[in-house]
């Protein structure tokens, strides 16, 4: 039937179905805009479909009516192992890097100690602080995806052109992972020269599950059923309104049935540096230090850090000064093996705000966690403020946040906020409260740091002071 001869009788089933059954409301044939509604499940969902030139509501049901893993033929290309390699490399990284800690080339803190650090073209001066990472471009050269690719075929599990050994035997309608047990005795029997063996286990497993994902589809069978809802109240007219409303469903919106095919992606969740005892990070002696920036290989587990900032807001009359000095205590858990983790200290501090004549004194002590990496460390603490002003003192308690971002040495960027306040027992509100917020530039020289930036002291309801603050600050 041709195309022209199938749109006229289309219509002409549209103008039979008008003469025959009136026009009211909620009936397929009033340019209706009624609202729509979607549900959805693991084996079905529904969808309104408001046509306005058929003028009613159509839901379309889809159901999944068949989802299975089948087994599609693969031929292996070295590019495909590039993922895998990139755990193999790392893996010969840390071997490298625990070999030269053991004979004492490098220290537990990765610094160079004698002119025996170099692997290859890949050298290090002595005095340099190195990490197992740094020795990866090396691995990198001598180990390219081909590496793997032509020992799997000379282990006979791939042949030459990079099939499955034994694959063209399997029935291709399902999946079955025991049809394949061969495999992982045949990549066992690999030698992948790691001085772990659990390490060594661990990368045959997981290149046994990359040869499984590619030769497995998940596929998935939809059939999309489309029903006409009436919206008439009186039974017969509603029967007659969904045998048309049907009939020309079955017209306009045909039953489906489609099948859509999936890959299994690979992902490995193997985490190389679980597998070695020296991979433990700590504080650096400070910032910066040992060529590193907050953290050090095998580093400090606390430190000390005092520091005293001092701002003026010269445009006010008169002239407010506030002055603050805290002392903090960074500890880290007894197990800090990643670079990244919770850490928790201590805080005291001390601060002042004063003009002309007056002067109002906080005394605080509390709690910080938070975050650090060696880019950048984060924490938010609280605890209890003692406030004297006009010789009465007040009890009260703190909250605050700081970030520090370490940019490149010997800049670093800071911003904190401080709040202290005493809740009244009696109303909504507070008796008192102050709040102290900076951002700016620390500059790092050894041990100690000067800062400059931009500073904020708030009361209650106004603001009593803004301007540049000036910082120094020692760690230790």
């Amino acid at each position: 039937m041709s195309r022209s001869n199938l749109l006229i009788l289309r219509l002409s089933v549209v103008i039979l179905l008008a003469i025959a059954l009136p026009v009211y409301p909620g009936s397929i044939f009033e340019n209706s805009s009624g609202s729509s509604s979607s549900s959805s499940s693991s084996s079905s969902y529904s969808e309104s479909n408001n046509s306005s030139w058929l003028g009613g509501p159509y839901k379309t049901e889809v159901n999944i009516v068949d989802s299975r893993v089948k087994f599609r033929p693969y031929v292996f290309k070295p590019d495909d192992f590039e993922g895998w390699m990139k755990l193999y490399r790392r893996s010969l990284a840390f071997a490298q890097f625990e070999t030269w800690i053991s004979t004492g080339t490098l220290s537990r803190q990765g610094r160079v100690l004698t002119s025996g650090a170099a692997i290859g073209q890949l050298r290090f001066e002595v005095g340099q602080t190195i990490l197992p990472f740094d020795l990866i471009p090396f691995f990198e050269n001598e180990f390219p995806s081909q590496f793997i690719f032509q020992a799997l075929i000379k282990q006979g599990v791939l042949s030459k052109d990079g099939q499955i050994a034994g694959a063209s035997k399997v029935n291709q309608a399902t999946f079955n992972e025991t049809t394949f047990a061969y495999l992982a005795d045949d990549i066992n029997k690999m030698k992948l020269s790691l001085a772990s063996q659990a390490l060594e286990n661990a990368l045959k497993n997981s290149l046994y599950d990359l040869l499984l994902s590619r030769m497995q589809v998940l596929s998935v069978t939809r059939q999309e059923d489309t029903h006409y809802e009436s919206r008439r109240g009186n039974f017969f007219e509603a029967i007659a309104d969904s045998f048309a409303g049907n009939l020309m469903g079955r017209v306009f919106y045909p039953q489906r049935i489609e099948t859509d095919i999936h890959e299994i992606a690979w992902v490995s969740h193997l985490y190389v540096p679980s597998y070695y005892d020296f991979y433990r990070f700590g504080l650096n002696d400070y910032v910066y230090a040992n060529g590193q920036k907050a953290l050090l290989l095998n580093g400090r587990r606390d430190l000390t850090k005092i520091n005293g900032t001092s701002l003026t807001d010269s445009q006010r009359t008169p002239q407010v000064t506030a002055i603050s000095v805290a002392v903090e205590r960074k500890i880290l858990p007894p197990y800090f093996r990643f670079d990244g983790e919770t850490a928790w200290g201590l805080l005291g501090r001390y601060d002042r705000f004063s003009t002309q004549g007056e002067s109002i004194h906080f005394g605080s002590l509390g709690v910080k966690a938070g975050s650090i990496s060696n880019s950048s460390s984060f924490s938010s603490g609280a605890g209890i403020t003692l406030r004297q002003a006009q010789q009465n003192l007040y009890l009260g308690y703190h909250l605050g946040f700081g970030f520090e971002w370490y940019i490149i040495n010997p800049i670093s960027f800071e911003t904190s906020v401080m709040m202290m306040a005493q809740p009244d027992l009696f109303r909504t509100g507070f008796s008192w409260s102050n709040t102290l917020a900076n951002a700016g530039l620390n500059f790092h020289v050894g041990q100690y740091q000067a800062g400059v930036g931009y500073g904020y002291v708030g009361g209650a309801s106004a603001t009593i002071g803004s301007g540049p603050y000036f910082k120094v600050s020692a760690e230790f």
